[in-house]
């Protein structure tokens, strides 16, 4: 059936996959049909190896999934993924909204998740800045994703989060 939350949604336990067979909509705090839904969903997603389910988890939704609300990315059990690691999060039939705001997308060491939406799903695939990543590449990737409707916030830094071959870090 169909499935709507407004709270924190975690696709099982630590990790998990969560199947739904119709459409799942992630709420985002906006005024909907029967009232008010208080400060919107989050969806909580644990990244624990390379195996969807069992080390990371993953929503696949057999219809629409509507998102809104927040992504939360977090790394466990000390996992440390490598450059070119991919991480389909999303499967889904039709993908409407964006998500308000991606947290976790710094993993550290000069490395980030690149969010990567494709037809029917949702990646997060690890990319590392460089001396040969130049901050126009950068900023075009970033500029792609909220064009894509993927980011629609800006994204937060914090010090450390970017580092360019050791001679500039923001």
């Amino acid at each position: 059936g169909d499935i709507s939350v407004s709270g924190l949604c975690s696709a099982g336990n630590s990790p998990g996959k969560l199947d739904v067979g119709g459409d799942y909509a992630l709420l985002n705090g906006d005024i909907e049909p029967g009232g008010f839904i208080e400060g919107g969903s989050t969806l909580h997603i644990e990244i624990g190896g390379l195996t969807a389910g069992s080390e990371y988890d993953q929503l696949n939704v057999t219809s629409t999934l509507t998102v809104g609300g927040t992504l939360q990315i977090e790394l466990i059990d000390g996992y440390t993924p490598q450059v070119g690691d991919a991480f389909t999060i999303l499967t889904y039939g039709q993908l409407e909204g964006e998500f308000d705001a991606i947290e976790g997308l710094s993993i550290g060491a000069g490395l980030y998740f690149d969010v990567q939406q494709d037809a029917g799903k949702l990646d997060l695939v690890v990319s590392h800045i460089d001396d040969s990543t130049d901050l126009l590449t950068i900023i075009g990737d970033t500029l792609g994703q909220y064009a894509s409707g993927v980011l629609t916030e800006p994204v937060t830094l914090t010090p450390g989060d970017v580092q360019l071959g050791g001679w500039l870090a923001i």
